[in-house]
């Protein structure tokens, strides 16, 4: 029977019945246990490749405009030209600090994990209403024209999660040896493409060139 020890798993033979039955008992959970793992590292990876893809600006995100760069100056930010930064480690309620892992299931029993995406409100105070970073988020993702009096604003996107994303996958794919795995992953990549053409034709023709002038 398969038991487990702090080094992994080795085999043990009884001929006592309930002995089996416990370990019979207990290999579901204990695949339930590697399932999780494996999610984790997944989960802990896409965080990691959205820090640091934003910190060291290797995420091939659209470049500021110069005054945009200018304002931030003013402003003394640490990174001003890089994108998506702003007071980056500096600050706890910023984009860059805004994912989390959290395991979750049903029950007591926490059965997988997920990028979770912090609703606390970002460290901007502005004129107006402070603004909750998965909103921010999500329009630096997708991009959106925002209205400020009788002046209307472009901004492109910027998938910073997307592409953090696909990139912690392909790092997935290229550890796994099953080929039924690899192709799973591939199908989940090309999906995601798809939908990413999808989510582009919300935009006319008019918008995207609005969008491509403006940072």
């Amino acid at each position: 029977m398969a038991a487990q020890n702090g080094k992994g798993f080795r085999f043990v033979f009884t001929n006592n019945f309930k002995a089996k039955l416990k370990a019979v008992s207990k290999a579901g959970e204990l695949c339930v246990k590697a399932e999780v793992a494996n999610a984790n590292k997944a989960a802990v990876m896409v965080v990691q490749e959205f820090q640091q893809g934003i910190r060291n600006n290797r995420l091939g995100l659209r470049k500021l405009r110069p005054a945009t760069v200018s304002a931030k100056r003013r402003q003394k930010m640490v990174l001003p030209s890089t994108p998506l930064y702003g007071l980056g480690d500096y600050h706890r309620d910023t984009l860059i600090n805004s994912l989390y892992v959290r395991p979750y299931g049903g029950g007591h029993k926490k059965t997988t994990v997920a990028v979770m995406v912090s609703k606390r409100a970002h460290h901007h105070e502005g004129k107006g209403k402070r603004i909750r970073l998965d909103a921010l988020l999500w329009i630096h993702e997708h991009g959106a024209f925002i209205k400020r009096g009788g002046t209307i604003i472009a901004l492109p996107p910027r998938p910073a999660l997307r592409i953090a994303w696909e990139r912690a996958i392909r790092k997935v794919r290229a550890q796994h040896r099953a080929p039924k795995m690899k192709a799973a992953l591939t199908e989940l990549l090309n999906h995601q493409r798809e939908a990413r053409l999808v989510e582009m034709q919300r935009y006319t023709v008019q918008e995207r060139r609005i969008l491509d002038r403006h940072d």
